[in-house]
């Protein structure tokens, strides 16, 4: 086990040392990342903090979308001004909110404030918690990516175990422990903060928009699945009635994150392109019981969503934080612009959830069926056009199919080859292009080219912006869609031209 966690403190063969990244950092980020999705989940799973008198359906309901819309603005704010954010002020200035606003929801409810005092408590939470989010930004982009898959599995998993130890307590500790899950979690995140301000330059937004490049498809991948747990979310808190929901739930979504921090020392097989073949048949599977078997089929159905989605929630998280640090981005910007479309995803799954089971009525089953199709079908369009994954399949045929695949094998190498003359790329750009279309990965690079991981990223960059894409699934599609008549001009053209 020492050598498979070897790679926590090893320092990168790049050039770039990070042997400041040591156990206590990373024990400081994941136990502040777990604190926040404790804190998180007791505003969102369940409609606590709020009085007896007032705490019907759509009074919670309420409450949930302000605190959800005030979160986005926070996110906002931070992308808008990531520059000041992004300084050793800005960081006291984003945990002092934090401190202020992120126990506003259950204190309004103790002091017994009114309606409207306790819908801006509500708000203030969501910016409190806009602040702790851009707190952890930092440690989170700062991981590489075997790193950022281990610790964000771990935070989620303990985040889980957190909330629901949370979740049987009495109302006034309850209320504590969310103060304190708050003070605790800055602390630890300004502890890595410390650290990362001596090592880790910073960028402006102005640079990192520049080297950015915002992927459609990507963007589609955290829209729907943030759809699917906010739709998840307003059944485990409103349509289901089993008392003990919320602890199979959290048992399940603890299981999709220790089996992803377990799949780190197994090749990890559970990469994006299973989890994209399994998208849909999971969401129809998840969806289709609930209108039809009541709170038994809805606790069925969520159990699905949250043992598929819990899995894709931490591979967005890592993809769009091994964005930045393989990039160089700023945190503060790049996390807070694409955590916003996870808050609008959450907010059409929990209003999907509103609409269907308490607009038309629980007894209206045809209406609420309606409404779970059409939100099916607006997953079924974001699969269809954006999770498609196209890429040729590296298992050899067998018999009579050998022929075949070397000659599918020999076409798609030329279309590489035609691509890579259509851009100009050097002669060390399309060693790696070669490279990345048969799927090998840096480590294999390095053995074949003799070349650093700095410098296969820095070529790997430079391709992408090149042929303007974010990631290797959008130059692979961008390569596949290439038609054979699209080639022979380009291939005459550079042939006249030489």
């Amino acid at each position: 086990m020492d050598k498979e966690l070897a790679f926590l403190t090893a320092a990168l063969p790049d050039g770039v040392s990070d042997s400041w990244q040591t156990y206590p950092y990373f024990l400081c980020g994941v136990a502040g990342y777990a604190l926040y999705l404790a804190w998180l989940f007791t505003h969102l799973v369940t409609p606590a903090f709020l009085p007896g008198a007032v705490s019907d359906v759509v009074f919670a309901v309420l409450c949930h979308a302000v605190f959800l819309l005030s979160f986005a603005g926070m996110l906002l704010a931070g992308c808008l001004l990531s520059n000041a954010f992004s300084t050793r002020k800005g960081t006291m200035v984003l945990a002092l909110m934090a401190l202020l606003f992120g126990s506003c929801a259950p204190m309004a409810s103790f002091v017994q404030a009114g309606v409207e005092a306790i819908v801006v408590s509500w708000a203030l939470a969501g910016v409190g918690g806009g602040c702790l989010l851009l707190l952890a930004a930092p440690f989170l982009c700062s991981l590489g990516h075997k790193r950022l898959v281990l610790f964000a599995s771990l935070g989620v998993a303990a985040g889980v175990v957190l909330f629901m130890g949370m979740m049987y307590l009495a109302d006034f500790a309850k209320a504590c422990a969310v103060a304190f899950a708050v003070m605790l979690s800055v602390g630890l995140f300004l502890s890595t903060k410390r650290l990362s301000f001596r090592h880790v330059p910073l960028v402006s937004a102005a640079e990192s928009k520049e080297r950015s490049r915002v992927s459609w498809k990507s963007t589609a991948a955290v829209l729907g699945n943030s759809i699917c747990m906010g739709f998840m979310l307003y059944c485990a808190s409103f349509a289901i009635t089993v008392e003990w929901r919320y602890g199979v739930l959290g048992l399940a979504a603890v299981a999709a994150a220790v089996v992803m921090a377990c799949d780190v020392y197994h090749d990890e097989r559970l990469n994006e392109e299973t989890q994209l073949k399994l998208f849909l048949p999971c969401a129809v599977l998840g969806f289709l019981p609930i209108p039809f078997f009541g709170s038994w089929g809805a606790l069925a159905g969520c159990l699905v969503l949250v043992l598929v989605f819990c899995v894709q929630f931490i591979t967005n998280l890592s993809a769009v934080s091994e964005n930045v640090y393989l990039f160089k981005l700023s945190p503060v910007r790049s996390f807070s612009a694409w955590r916003l479309w996870n808050i609008v995803g959450i907010l059409l799954g929990y209003g999907s959830g509103f609409v269907a089971f308490d607009v038309f009525g629980r007894e209206d089953g045809i209406a609420s069926l309606a409404v779970l199709f059409v939100l099916l079908a607006l997953l079924i369009v974001l699969a269809t056009f954006f999770y498609q994954n196209r890429y040729p399949s590296p298992v050899p045929a067998e018999d009579d199919e050998e022929r075949d695949d070397e000659n599918r094998k020999g076409r798609w190498m030329r279309k590489c080859e035609a691509f890579a003359d259509q851009n100009d790329l050097s002669p060390r750009e399309r060693e790696i292009l070669m490279m990345l279309a048969k799927g090998h990965d840096t480590e294999f690079m390095q053995d074949k080219l003799f070349i650093s991981k700095s410098t296969i990223k820095s070529h790997t960059y430079n391709i992408y912006k090149k042929v303007d894409v974010h990631s290797r699934k959008e130059l692979i599609n961008l390569i596949k869609d290439m038609d054979e008549d699209d080639q022979k001009p380009r291939r005459a053209k550079k042939e006249t031209r030489s």
